[in-house]
């Protein structure tokens, strides 16, 4: 059986999208300065094992990988995590869901674990321990709540196992990830998970601020070159100032203002890195994003990534070679 061993630290979220493995995600940068990223994957094809880190405010869009069961699980000095309106604390497992959903707010100083295993091979531990199949326990798309003793046992393990592969730069890997190892994440995991209770969102209502805020997103897409006043979003939100703004910071810990700067910088830059260098203009992609001052622009763009669009562009150029 094959082995993988990736241990990789990233200054640029396109580039850490682009190579972690089995995940297809989708970042948008919201905490001002300088992205950083750790991120550690190993395993074979029965099960998965990751740790990442992420130094910055993140919008997280995207799936995870797909024909198995995805976990996540909070390192023990981890920033918190809002997913779907779900709390995501040291207590609580997230069982990811098959489709694009993996919405989420990560704070700066997001670590997760993470465990993806096969179906078959949970199916497996599950018959081994008396357990119906994981599709009779595990709700895709959940947070569960955990017995605290059970999830302290489970983070010190996978912690425990992360730490010895990576300082070993992956050379105890063989004999770390053994069956009898592969059966004991897999184990504590569903058992773990067989008695949880999912997490229900913080305040009632939730749907409807879910949709609240979807909606006026759709909306800003809708036409990103005009500028859209708070009073106009909240008309088409049809909610009142006050909520809207309650809203956003609840959500993204932004104003609805700052948040949607933010949301068409990190637009412009995914259009500047995707563009031909010959052929683009600089102040072209910025009026197709709503900004028509090139030095506010600027400025605006190098506060939140740490560096001008011009460079942005000339980084695109030299990974196209």
């Amino acid at each position: 059986m094959s082995f993988f061993f990736f241990n990789q630290s990233y200054s640029d979220f396109d580039v850490y999208r682009e190579e972690v493995k089995a995940w297809d995600l989708e970042f948008f940068q919201l905490g001002q300065g300088s992205f950083h990223a750790d991120a550690l994957q190993f395993g074979d094809q029965d099960l998965m094992v990751g740790k990442v880190y992420y130094n910055k405010l993140l919008l997280q869009n995207g799936s995870a990988p797909q024909n198995g069961y995805t976990f996540a699980v909070h390192h023990q000095h981890s920033a918190p995590f809002l997913w779907r309106y779900l709390d995501f604390d040291f207590d609580s497992i997230i069982v990811f869901p098959e489709n694009r959903e993996l919405h989420g707010i990560s704070q700066p100083g997001h670590h997760p674990l993470l465990v993806t295993i096969s179906e078959k091979f949970l199916e497996e531990t599950s018959h081994v321990l008396g357990l119906p199949e994981p599709a009779k326990y595990l709700e895709r798309g959940s947070v569960s709540q955990c017995d605290p003793r059970h999830m302290t046992r489970i983070r010190q393990y996978l912690y425990a196992l992360c730490t010895l592969v990576q300082e070993s730069q992956g050379k105890l890997l063989q004999p770390l990830m053994e069956d009898a190892h592969k059966y004991h994440i897999a184990r504590l995991l569903a058992l773990g998970l067989a008695d949880a209770k999912s997490v229900r969102p913080r305040k009632r209502g939730f749907e409807r601020r879910r949709k609240v805020v979807e909606r006026t997103i759709e909306y800003i897409n809708s036409d990103l070159t005009v500028s859209r006043s708070i009073l106009e979003l909240s008309r088409v939100a049809n909610v009142d100032e006050r909520t809207l703004r309650n809203m956003f910071y609840e959500h993204f810990s932004l104003s609805p203002q700052k948040f949607f700067k933010s949301y068409k910088l990190n637009k412009a830059r995914s259009t500047l890195l995707s563009s031909d260098h010959l052929k683009t203009k600089v102040a072209d992609i910025a009026n197709q994003h709503g900004f028509w001052h090139m030095g506010q622009f600027a400025a605006d763009y190098r506060l939140l990534f740490g560096e001008l669009p011009s460079q942005t562009l000339a980084d695109a150029r030299s990974k196209r070679g």
